[in-house]
């Protein structure tokens, strides 16, 4: 994986390799020894071949694909810092490959159903299963060679719609803010790879105003020289909502008080 920035190196204070938060391979000119690896689960990195623009990975699975990033930060007073992200994605064999988790609506209201969908390319093995995660807890299972082939695990919070999953989505009903987070769907080729390629996605639940912002004021006419007292309320939300004063389309800053409810909800006023 390449690096790519326009900095001289005489300029670079460090280059930091990520694999999404965790980082696993840095070059530090000023240091000595001038790489470091660190550890993390599966990524083998060949030192000898690695340096300020390149890092090289050994041996990779289907597991390591995900989201890889580079940090440059510049030897400057302030340390300036720049980022790039990209996607790696390594094919298992039997052509298995796991593309991406979306999640449909892509902001969830409690209470409201949302359908969760795997995107997988599969060529040359037939499917063996599907497994979705919560966390790290399987809550359901498509495994077309069993009967039935459908498998529900219990879990605090989530109803499946049986009726609407299948092999590519599931469909969760009535689902509360204890769900926000991290889900993943595992796909696993059927003999004799019987390889394995996962994508994660985060599911963020909120509940919206249920109207817009209200501003009472403490008289309705003023003079040149009059202070003006205002009040805008917003509805119930989670998160809370972000209230800001205009005057002729210049905003202008205000006190803001976050008032927390009985149903995890939060009322806003400014």
């Amino acid at each position: 994986m390449a690096c790519l920035y326009q900095i001289h190196q005489s300029e670079i204070y460090s280059v930091k390799w990520f694999r999404g938060t965790q980082e696993f391979y840095r070059y530090s000119p000023l240091e000595s020894p001038t790489t470091r690896v660190m550890p993390v689960n599966g990524i083998q990195v060949d030192r000898l071949n690695s340096n300020e623009t390149h890092v090289v990975l050994m041996r990779v699975t289907p597991g390591l694909s995900g989201n890889y990033s580079c940090e440059v930060i510049q030897n400057a007073h302030t340390f300036p810092h720049y980022t790039a992200t990209a996607r790696l994605d390594v094919v298992g064999i039997g052509g298995l490959r796991a593309i991406d988790l979306r999640i449909s609506p892509p902001v969830v209201q409690r209470g409201s159903d949302v359908t969760l969908a795997c995107l997988y390319e599969l060529t040359d093995a037939p499917l063996y299963s599907v497994k979705w995660y919560r966390g790290r807890h399987e809550f359901y299972r498509y495994s077309p060679t069993e009967t039935p082939a459908t498998k529900i695990f219990p879990f605090a919070g989530i109803n499946v719609d049986l009726a609407r999953s299948n092999q590519s989505q599931v469909v969760l009903t009535r689902v509360s803010f204890g769900l926000s987070g991290n889900f993943s769907c595992e796909v696993t080729a059927d003999a004799p790879s019987f390889a394995t390629s996962i994508v994660s996605n985060t599911m963020d639940v909120v509940v919206l105003p249920p109207s817009s912002p209200t501003i009472h004021t403490s008289q309705h006419y003023y003079m040149p020289g009059d202070v003006l007292r205002g009040n805008c309320t917003s509805g119930p939300s989670r998160p809370p909502s972000e209230l800001t004063f205009y005057i002729n389309d210049i905003s202008n800053m205000s006190q803001i008080i976050i008032i927390g409810l009985s149903d995890d909800t939060f009322s806003t006023l400014a």
